[in-house]
């Protein structure tokens, strides 16, 4: 019996072993060079894909597969989405295009399943996660600190100095959204920390963060933060008042806050001493990026353009629209009256406009209703009496609101 017991356990070590070298190798796929490639996310997607084949054969050999989800409403919306995008490659100027974008979603959506079970074998699959993509974070921002001070010799001007901030994501809007997304990770850990060493790496962690999103100047990752650190600061008061009255909510929001100014001045001191030498144009310190946002054509470097081009498209091929990531094709009809170059918008910068345009009004309104439900099953959970589900919930729900803010603004769909 005893045997038995022991052979069991050995056994559930190593299926947990297992799990977790696959949910790193996860998140590994965002440190993947490009190998020369034009676009870094083209490799980034095929690597996912053949991630996917391989933890798909690893559960199935070792009997691992969960019920799929289907009872949770995103999933439905999601495979709404999904169907009805299929429906517009029947109307795409360019299918193949639209067959390439409708594989990574469909990639999305295994993967998703796979993360499912793997987080499903072991409770202790939550925290290595949460952990690794902790580290994750710290890493980007470091390489961001770093880069600030490398390029400052390579390049005449702050905006070459930033712009070339890339890692691997890309550019460095994906990078700056990228760690934006994180960083509630960073609150998840610090609020149910109890070590004081645990929570001195987080905090330091945190700084890093911060500092790295505002070296990148990206406005809205400016926004997200911001929305972020009003939503922990507000979190940790609830607590405090409402669910234990712990001081160590009160510590945690001192402790944010002090961490968010000292970042916020050492940063307008270096780029302050930046300018003194260097010239700059778009980009420079925190007051001179805030003071550009705002939703006015001149505040949204021609996403007010965009939208204009999207709506009008939109109102021309409601039902369909244009077929699946055939935008960038239909736009060069919209730009080349301006445009003095072969470059012409690949996106609509705002992903809700994207989809309306390439797969019509009702497949954006699905879209849509996956964040829209999200969103309400994370904040009904944000105030459950379970205190590790609670926090969970609302940290998930910060990770949704960056999301959400970038694919408004930006083109978040096409970072995933």
């Amino acid at each position: 019996m005893e045997s038995y017991e022991s052979v069991s356990m050995e056994n559930r070590k190593q299926k947990e072993i297992f799990s977790s070298i696959f949910l790193f190798l996860f998140v590994l796929i965002l440190f993947l060079p490009r190998f020369g490639a034009l676009d870094a996310m083209g490799f980034h997607w095929m690597a996912l894909a053949i991630l996917n084949i391989i933890v798909s054969f690893s559960l199935i050999y070792s009997n691992q597969l969960k019920h799929f989800p289907i009872k949770f409403k995103p999933i439905w919306f999601y495979l709404g989405w999904l169907s009805l995008s299929a429906l517009s490659i029947a109307v795409a100027y360019n299918p193949v295009e639209s067959i390439v974008v409708l594989s990574r979603m469909l990639i999305v959506l295994v993967g998703i399943y796979n993360l499912y079970c793997l987080l499903s074998i072991s409770r202790n699959n939550l925290e290595i996660v949460l952990w690794i993509l902790a580290t994750a974070t710290v890493v980007e921002s470091v390489y961001v600190i770093g880069m600030l001070f490398y390029n400052y010799s390579r390049y005449p001007g702050i905006d070459e100095i930033i712009y070339f901030i890339r890692f691997y994501a890309g550019n460095k809007n994906i990078l700056a959204a990228s760690i934006a997304v994180k960083i509630p990770v960073l609150f998840y850990l610090i609020h149910r920390t109890t070590k004081k060493i645990n929570f001195n790496v987080l905090m330091l962690a945190l700084f890093c963060a911060l500092s790295a999103t505002i070296i990148l100047n990206a406005r809205a990752t400016y926004i997200s933060v911001f929305l972020q650190s009003l939503a922990f600061i507000g979190f940790e008061l609830y607590h405090y008042l409402k669910i234990e009255s712990n001081k160590k909510y009160i510590r945690n929001i001192l402790y944010y806050c002090f961490t968010l100014i000292i970042a916020v001045l050492i940063l307008q001191f270096v780029f302050s001493q930046i300018e003194k030498s260097k010239k700059t144009v778009s980009y420079g310190d925190l007051n001179k990026r805030i003071s550009s946002i705002a939703f006015t054509k001149e505040g949204s470097s021609s996403r007010f353009l965009y939208w204009e081009e999207s709506i009008d498209f939109i109102k021309k091929n409601p039902i369909l629209g244009g077929g699946l990531g055939n935008w960038k094709i239909y736009a060069i009809n919209y730009e080349q009256n301006y445009r003095t170059s072969f470059i012409c918008s690949k996106h609509v910068h705002n992903d809700f406009l994207e989809v309306a345009a390439e797969s019509g009004i009702v497949s954006a309104v699905v879209f849509c209703l996956i964040f829209v439900s999200l969103s309400l099953i994370l904040l009904q959970n944000s105030f459950q009496r379970n205190s590790k589900k609670r926090v969970l919930a609302f940290m998930l729900f910060l990770m949704l609101m960056a999301y959400l803010i970038d694919s408004a603004l930006k083109i978040g769909r096409a970072h995933v």
